[in-house]
């Protein structure tokens, strides 16, 4: 036996709720003053930062700090992030 479907009509006129627009949130590494994946992804311009993580796995494991496992450095300037982008680059030219 099939269930009976509401009566209950909605009143004319009456609009779904719709979630209001919010503003860009904060990259994390950028609001505690490093770099994370998603800069690292702009600079290089990846457009997805998961092939990116993947990438840099299949390197050298990638320097992973902080909690949860994130990809974080101090700044686009320290060595350990410079010598992954040469890696990176040269992977991308001798693939």
């Amino acid at each position: 036996m099939a269930k009976a479907k509401s009566t209950t009509a909605k009143p004319a006129g009456t609009k779904p709720a719709t979630k209001e627009a919010t503003a860009d949130k904060a990259k994390p590494a950028t609001a505690q003053g490093g770099v994370g994946i998603r800069e690292l992804a702009e600079s290089l311009g990846v457009k997805s930062e998961k092939s990116l993580r993947a990438r840099i796995r299949r390197i050298n494991g990638g320097p992973v700090v902080g909690r949860g496992g994130r990809y974080r450095w101090d700044s686009m300037e320290d060595p350990a992030l410079k010598a992954l982008v040469e890696q990176l680059k040269g992977e991308k030219q001798s693939a």
